[in-house]
């Protein structure tokens, strides 16, 4: 049995990875991050959602909820491809299940460059920063 071994002084890569890695070290790149919000809440009822915004041809958006662990959860997802930060107030009607304040919370995963990626120098230039939201309601 004959065994070839390909060796390169550069690690392999090619677009788009969802992780990149050598042999020591590792990150995700905002790829990566975009899949584990959707990975969280498979299994999902989605619900219709519209957005009434003067930016509305630059946002995209879904709102889900699932049940995990007898605990219901609302994850409502806006995509902003647009160059401009917008300020939105969001309203669900139809819940099952009234809204939990204390254990609200948002996460964000945004750069000031949209053109902006992770690197080994900087692994988490883009990744999700989840902070409590305390003004959820219903």
């Amino acid at each position: 049995m004959r065994i070839a071994v390909i060796t390169s002084k550069f690690d392999c890569s090619w677009m788009p990875d969802a992780i990149v890695f050598n042999s020591w070290q590792q990150y995700g790149t905002p790829s990566y991050w975009m899949q584990t919000f959707f990975r969280e809440s498979s299994g999902a009822l989605i619900h219709p959602i519209t957005i009434n915004s003067s930016y509305s041809q630059q946002l995209a958006a879904s709102a889900v909820t699932w049940q995990d662990s007898k605990i219901s959860f609302l994850r409502v997802k806006i995509v902003n491809f647009g160059p401009v930060a917008v300020n939105l107030t969001i309203s669900a009607s139809g819940l099952e299940a009234s809204v939990n304040s204390a254990r609200s919370t948002v996460t964000v995963l945004t750069s000031s460059n949209p053109l902006d990626g992770n690197s080994f120098s900087r692994p988490k230039k883009v990744a999700p920063v989840m902070s409590e939201l305390p003004n959820a309601a219903e």
